[in-house]
């Protein structure tokens, strides 16, 4: 049952996502080779930071995701699965970065000229606009190389002197040119020499492929960022670094991950009753099931790595070295969450790989026809978003996290961070409902309230944006800019407070 139909249907959106990694892994064993031939210690260099800290779970990630990539290009090749159009991406991709979508031609007809073939490198498909001109009377007829045996078939063009001919693209008139290749034949009817210009604007076939050139900008900067971060702060990555090893070696942190890819995976094949709108429900609460299991490793590496270390006197063996205690706390939390994001990166690659499925399960659940792998496409770059601003949200609940567990221990902790994730959801409710309330003489104490918790507690209700995210609407990039802006300035002030907290903390 999993495996029915054309099965590239469903795999072609997770392969260009993989290919985007494969790319960027490719990019980076490039930077790695260029700099051991160039120094072997800046060689040795990068290879301990790919295998310590977080990078070698997440690069073992990456190679697997690369030996799909790979396994797939293969199978589609031997069964040539018209799903997967390769050279149809590579044309498009090539078109995308090299930005020719302007293709302009002088064509020089000698007197009388009869029956000359011109070819473009452009596949009809990608044609959005066509424009023919002469100064003198010329003749464009179309051009059907898969029609053996008609050298010319009608309709043909007059073309009008010094006035040009115009195509573009409509639903009704979608394909001018039929073949692989833009291929038409043209006339000169007088005695004189003929200057033809035609003028194309193409856009790619797939403009899916620019999937490729952004996941592995995203895989390559992901690294150098990584790599920057631990040439220029080597003592807070190193305490991160035995925080995030104390984590990822704990049963717990493999129990989650296998808990959270299983209820990723299972929820495709159970029926909703909602009416067509199983993907949506799916979507929303698997961005609900990320943010729940992110937190709570994240509260449980945070006591366990802080609570339990200030408690135990370990702290003061830490801060005994050179490492001052705003080293310390950076440091802890980096270490918490390494491990957060391992686990939703993971899950997050998982969930993209099932969403292209589940529309073409639904759709055979329900007896539509099935959708297109461009649909499951579709789905995967409307979610992105929501992971984008799901992984804010744990950001910021982290920070609060070890802030709280530089003084209490797990069980308050939990209880805190819970109550905070149900405030910081309820917040602009109540701010709103504290202006509109005037049935009481509290109504001011209750306004004060309001605006004072939204002030201090962070309003989560901004990266709650599922309903539109699972309904298919776009979320403008400036949005996105916006809430992690505010992610890192809240982050930021609850370090701060954790370094308050932790500064007169006795450790002895």
């Amino acid at each position: 049952m999993l495996f029915f139909a054309d099965r590239f249907t469903w795999l072609t959106p997770s392969w260009l996502i993989a290919t985007g990694v494969l790319l960027g892994m490719l990019v980076l064993l490039a930077l790695w080779g260029a700099a051991a031939l160039v120094n072997r210690r800046a060689g040795r260099w990068c290879w301990e930071i790919a295998t310590e800290g977080m990078l070698f779970p997440l690069l073992i990630t990456a190679g697997l995701i690369s030996v799909y990539s790979v396994a797939i290009l293969a199978a589609g090749l031997v069964f040539e699965s018209k799903q997967l159009p390769v050279a149809a991406f590579s044309q498009s991709l090539r078109r995308i970065l090299a930005q020719d979508d302007q293709i302009v031609r002088t064509i020089d007809l000698a007197p009388s000229q009869r029956n000359l073939l011109v070819e473009f490198d452009a596949n009809p498909l990608e044609i959005e606009k066509f424009t023919i001109e002469a100064p003198g009377d010329a003749e464009m007829l179309l051009f059907l190389p898969n029609e053996p045996g008609f050298n010319i078939l009608q309709p043909s063009v007059v073309l009008d002197p010094q006035k040009p001919w115009p195509w573009k693209r409509t639903l009704k008139n979608k394909y001018f040119f039929s073949g692989d290749r833009v291929q038409f034949y043209l006339i000169n009817n007088t005695n004189l020499p003929n200057p033809v210009e035609v003028t194309m604007t193409a856009t790619a076939e797939y403009p899916q492929v620019k999937a490729i050139p952004i996941t592995a900008a995203i895989v390559v900067a992901g690294v150098l960022a990584y790599a920057m971060l631990w040439w220029a702060f080597p003592r807070i990555l190193a305490v991160a670094g035995t925080t995030l090893k104390e984590t990822i070696y704990q049963p717990l942190f493999f129990i989650l991950l296998i808990l959270t890819i299983g209820l990723i995976f299972f929820p495709i094949f159970v029926p909703l009753n909602t009416f067509g709108e199983d993907i949506k429900s799916y979507k929303e609460n698997t961005l609900t099931l990320l943010t729940v299991v992110s937190l709570l490793l994240a509260i449980w590496s945070a006591s366990n790595t802080i609570a339990d270390e200030i408690e135990g006197r370990t702290a003061l063996t830490v801060l005994s070295k050179p490492i001052s205690r705003l080293q310390f706390v950076v440091g802890k939390y980096l270490g918490v969450i390494f491990p957060v994001l391992i686990l939703f990166i993971i899950g997050s690659v998982f969930f993209l790989g099932c969403l292209p499925y589940k529309t073409v399960y639904d759709a055979r659940e329900s007896s539509q026809l099935e959708p297109t792998w461009q649909q499951g496409f579709e789905e995967i770059r409307l979610i992105v978003p929501g992971l984008a601003l799901t992984l804010m949200e744990i950001m910021t609940l982290t920070s609060i996290s070890v802030a709280i567990s530089t003084r209490l221990p797990m069980l308050v902790n939990l209880l805190i961070s819970g109550t905070i994730y149900v405030l910081g959801h309820l917040l602009p409710l109540l701010v709103l409902s504290s202006r509109i309330s005037s049935d009481y003489n509290l109504d001011k104490l209750v306004e004060f309230s309001a605006r004072f918790f939204a002030t201090v507690l962070p309003v989560l209700e901004n990266y709650n944006i599922h309903a539109a995210i699972t309904g298919g609407s776009e979320v403008p990039w400036s949005y996105l800019g916006v809430t992690l802006l505010y992610t890192i300035c809240y982050c930021a002030f609850a370090l701060v407070v954790s370094l308050l907290l932790f500064e007169d903390r006795d450790l002895s």
